[in-house]
């Protein structure tokens, strides 16, 4: 692995209001560039708000208060809207838990495409396309031009999340952020999902940041495994260490959730 952190968390603390504890407090933590990062924990931890804070996209009467977020050394607070639409979908994308909210459901998937290739990139129809289908022939979409086609209300579960994330990865964008993307799927789905994830993040050297309530994903695809709790950052560490050498009593007690130690 890299010793450089595409992303970096920096004594953060966010604040929403009317809540009287933070989402996450004075935590630090690091992304290693070109590897897989899980964050786990239970729900309201504060996972998903880290991702929404990386993007900028924090719901309304929530703050960063405290620290700094860094992505390739640069302090993301200070970006002009420019940069951050540049950033956006061309540098770090973001699946959300509900694909569906990736896609307009009154135009066909095609041309959503094609304009979020164009936002990023010169270049016409026939490139946008090119590109798209390239990505999701890896996601196993045997005729991406089928897809195209259609329109998001007409897919599967499976084929929206496996659709948004070959949205989100036609750019190769050197950070994809992953909130709970296989949460609402049957098991069998999980696994192809996962094992597109991985695939898509070997061929491609993207960086993942994944949340997930799912300590068996995490332990399949994380090179490191961040546990949070209540806003706070309990323990971090390589996949190993997290698994087989917990140190502490409430990372003991998701693992022994999930498995027999």
């Amino acid at each position: 692995m890299s010793g450089r952190n595409i992303l970096f968390y920096d004594q953060v603390t966010v604040r929403y209001r009317g809540r009287t504890e933070p989402a996450a407090y004075k935590l630090t933590l690091p992304v290693p560039e070109k590897a897989v990062t899980a964050i786990v924990g239970e729900s309201g931890s504060g996972k998903s708000t880290l991702l929404r804070l990386a993007m900028g996209l924090l719901p309304t009467g929530g703050e960063q208060a405290e620290g700094r977020v860094l992505f390739n050394g640069e302090e993301i607070s200070t970006f002009s809207k420019k940069r951050l639409r540049e950033i956006r979908g061309g540098e770090m994308a973001m699946v959300f838990q509900d694909p569906g909210a990736c896609f307009d459901p009154r135009r066909k998937l095609g041309m959503q495409f094609v304009e979020s290739y164009k936002a990023h990139r010169a270049g016409g129809k026939r490139e946008a396309l090119d590109a798209a289908g390239g990505i999701l022939s890896g996601l196993g979409f045997s005729d991406p031009g089928d897809l195209f086609r259609r329109y998001s209300f007409e897919l599967s579960g499976g084929q929206l999340q496996r659709a948004a994330l070959g949205m989100a990865m036609m750019m190769k964008p050197k950070l994809l952020l992953c909130d709970e993307p296989t949460s609402a799927l049957d098991p069998v789905v999980q696994a192809e999902v996962a094992g597109y994830l991985k695939d898509l993040h070997q061929k491609a050297g993207t960086a993942l940041l994944l949340v997930t309530h799912n300590l068996g994903l995490a332990a399949a695809l994380g090179d490191y495994i961040a546990v949070m709790e209540k806003g706070h950052l309990i323990e971090y560490g390589p996949t190993e260490q997290i698994i087989h050498s917990p140190q502490e009593g409430y990372t003991k007690r998701l693992i022994e959730s999930v498995w027999e130690v």
